[in-house]
This record gives C-alpha cells, sequence and structure tokens, in this order.
C-alpha cells in the first residue's frame, strides 16, 4: 500500500506495564501486520486487531503477554560476513581426471604403447592416492598445504646441516691448528734459546719446516681463538666435533626422506596441473560454443 509516508515515518510501537496482561501494539510493517492478522484469525481469543488507518497503512493490535516474544541474535563472525569461497577440488577426481587426459593423449601411438602407457599412469595414480589417504589429503587446499610444510620442513632441515657444518669446519681448522703448534712449539721454544744469531739461522734453516707450520697455526689461532680463551680445549673441540657429526649424520637421513616426499607431492601436484589445465580448456571450449550459438 501507497501511504505516502517516508521510511522513517513508517514506525512500529510495542509497549506493555508489569501489571497489565496485555501487549499493545501499533505498526506500519506489512509483514509484522500479515503476521498479526492471520494470528488473529487462528486464535482471536489470544490476539485482535483494534484498530487500522487506511491512509497511513497502520495498523493496531493487541496481544496476550506470552504470545509475542522478543528474540536477541549474537553478531554474525567475521568468517560469514566474507563472501563463499570457492570449494577446493577433490584430488581423487582431479587424478582421475588426469589418467583420462594421459590416455587421450596416447590414441595417436600404438596400441600396446597405449596398453603399456596407461597401466603405468594407473600404477601411478594408485601410488599417488595411497600416499594421499596416508597422509588425510583430499582436496587441492589440502595438498598445497602438506607440500609448503614439507618444503619448509625440508628448508630447515638443511639450514641446520649448513649451520653445524660451518662450526664441523672452524672445529676442524681450530684442532688442526692446535696440533700443529703443539707439534712444532719445541723447535719454536729452541731457536728462541740460541743466543748467537749465526747458530740461530742455521737451525732455522734447519728447521725451516717446522718454524713455518708453527709461525701459521700460531697467527691462526690468536686471530680465530674466542676471546678469554688461554690454552688449547683440543678433546673438547674433538667431543664437539664427534657429536655434531654424529647428529649431522642423522639428520642427513632425514633430509633425504623429506626430499623424497616433496619430489612424490610434487609429482602429484604435476598430475594435478595438467588436469585443472585441461578443465580450464573444456570450459573455454564450453563457453565459446555456447556464445557461438
Amino acid at each position: 500500500m501507497k501511504t505516502g509516508l517516508k521510511k522513517s515515518e513508517k514506525t512500529t510501537d510495542i509497549w506493555f506495564d508489569e501489571k497489565d496482561p496485555i501487549i499493545y501494539i501499533r505498526t506500519h510493517n506489512t509483514d509484522l501486520k500479515k503476521r498479526l492478522a492471520a494470528y488473529t484469525r487462528q486464535h482471536p481469543t489470544h490476539c485482535k486487531q483494534t484498530d487500522a488507518d487506511p491512509e497511513t497503512g497502520c495498523m493496531e493490535f493487541e496481544i496476550a503477554k506470552g504470545r509475542f516474544s522478543f528474540r536477541l541474535t549474537a553478531p554474525y563472525s567475521e568468517e560469514r560476513h566474507m563472501p563463499p569461497q570457492p570449494k577446493s577440488p577433490g584430488i581423487a577426481e582431479l587424478l582421475f581426471k588426469y589418467l583420462d587426459v594421459q590416455k587421450e593423449k596416447g590414441k595417436k601411438y600404438s596400441l600396446y604403447w597405449q596398453q603399456q602407457h596407461t597401466a603405468d599412469e594407473l600404477k601411478a595414480v594408485a601410488k599417488a592416492v595411497n600416499i594421499l589417504e596416508q597422509k588425510g589429503i583430499f582436496n587441492l587446499d589440502g595438498l598445497d598445504a602438506a607440500l609448503s610444510s614439507v618444503d619448509q620442513k625440508t628448508d630447515e632441515i638443511s639450514d641446520g646441516l649448513k649451520a653445524r657444518e660451518k662450526r664441523m669446519k672452524q672445529l676442524k681448522n681450530l684442532i688442526e691448528n692446535a696440533q700443529a703448534y703443539q707439534r712444532n712449539k719445541p723447535f719454536h721454544d729452541a731457536y728462541k734459546q740460541i743466543k748467537w744469531k749465526s747458530k740461530q739461522e742455521d737451525y732455522a734453516e734447519a728447521h725451516r719446516a717446522e718454524l713455518t707450520i708453527w709461525n701459521a697455526a700460531n697467527r691462526f689461532l690468536h686471530a680465530n681463538l674466542p676471546e678469554g680463551v688461554k690454552s688449547l680445549p683440543i678433546a673438547k673441540w674433538e667431543k664437539e666435533l664427534a657429536a655434531l657429526t654424529a647428529e649431522n649424520k642423522d639428520e642427513y637421513e632425514k633430509l633425504k626422506e623429506s626430499r623424497a616426499e616433496v619430489a612424490e607431492l610434487q609429482k602429484i601436484r604435476r598430475y594435478v596441473d595438467v588436469a585443472l589445465k585441461a578443465e580450464t580448456q573444456q570450459q573455454t571450449q564450453i563457453k565459446r560454443h555456447e556464445h557461438d550459438l
């Protein structure tokens, strides 16, 4: 009904007090008027229309308390406010699509080749399905999440290996130079104790190799020893080196397993990419055909 009223003028008033058993309703709302009118017809002893203004469309009702209720609802969550996200494609459907694509590609080859190729592809897809089931992966989002997780794990293992290898290299150099220092120190001490220059020069010439090695080791240790270290804790370094070597041996095995897992998931992702590409091409052809019609 067109009443000429603005929306801001179309009000609904609901009032009652704690004593009166009646709720009084005055409303312009079309839906509420229809519902109250229908309720009045069904339950005339509990609800009745008391007035109506045909010019404004306003209607008044009286309804028994307990027959009219108010409902408070919680606000929508952020997720509900977001537009619906496209459903992640199921992996099983995509793998079957991949088999169809490979079968179609093989038609240009001999029947024997087609049969062998189909058998190989079936084995590969069966293996992929088994891997996915073991990991609880059922859609494309799950596959991508698993691949990202395993890839990150591989990088972390690799970074740990590199850090330990760097420390192992430092320890090896420290141990090697410390041992060279100790082994050739007697030659350096004997050289320093010689008072006559000519005799000192003769001794240096006779033991040039030992003195050269000691000097090189001495320079290295002075440049690379941790601050405050005055002795050469070779045994401590050797123990640390042995521990890092053993740890890296275990981590190399983990790295090989993780890389193999990444390779398997990447292979499955390539199967999926083939299927998705074929689906996109098919949808494009359908749209072109519909457009031509």
